[in-house]
């Protein structure tokens, strides 16, 4: 991709929240995800009840199967600082 998706200028993006930046609730059905977090934390949730937070070097690992409904969130933890999330 060309970044699009992260602009929040753009008509259509991903990318959302001004208070709570991050992935509002999106479907995935039939694959498997691994998300591995460089810097910054994500606070994740989904449809079967799963919640965590993970971030600095960990890896979250998401089996879809049938059908989830997830998001993603990057909460901003410092308010004395930037909050980057790389993953």
């Amino acid at each position: 991709g060309n970044g699009m998706h992260f602009d929040p200028n753009a008509p259509w993006r991903f990318y959302h929240g001004d208070k709570v930046p991050g992935f509002p609730k999106h479907p995935h059905r039939g694959f498997e995800t691994i998300t591995a977090t460089i810097e910054g934390i994500i606070d994740h949730s989904d449809s079967k009840g799963n919640a965590g937070r993970y971030g600095q070097g960990d890896l979250q690992w998401m089996h879809a199967g049938e059908g989830i409904v997830h998001g993603e969130n990057f909460p901003l933890i410092h308010s004395d600082r930037p909050n980057p999330t790389r993953f």
